[in-house]
């Protein structure tokens, strides 16, 4: 069973010590609200390549890609996109070294995962230390 923390809901100028603090924060939450996240676009990235800002998206974002067609035989599944517009977006303050919440957007446009089966996402999928070579 996942361990899902009952995180409340980000809030604009929210802050974080670090960019992984951000992500998990945002991940625990989509999984106590039943979806998943992914990491979105970069932006700032000054000449020591440090990113300044990022952007978390829900997992369900965009439209599919249509991929190129070669004569490798491909498993045929259906894309789990379909345009929601949910969106957090943080920045590092130089001053403080923090992460502050600059954006957000907390539409859905599709049905939340059941809590029972959040463990079957890909996010959530591992394999044991024991089985991996």
């Amino acid at each position: 069973m996942i361990n899902i923390e009952n995180k409340s809901h980000p809030q604009l100028g929210e802050s974080f010590s670090t960019q992984e603090e951000f992500f998990e924060a945002i991940r625990q939450y989509g999984l106590s609200q039943g979806f998943t996240i992914r990491y979105g676009k970069v932006d700032n990235r000054n000449k020591e390549k440090e990113i300044r800002k990022r952007t978390i998206l829900c997992s369900r974002e965009g439209t599919p890609v249509a991929k190129k067609d070669d004569d490798k035989p491909k498993r045929q599944r259906e894309s789990k996109r379909c345009g929601c517009k949910y969106m957090v977006r943080a920045s590092l303050n130089k001053e403080n070294n923090k992460w502050y919440i600059i954006a957000l957007q907390e539409i859905h446009n599709h049905a939340m995962i059941k809590q029972e089966e959040l463990r079957f996402t890909q996010q959530e999928r591992n394999l044991p230390d024991n089985v991996k070579k």
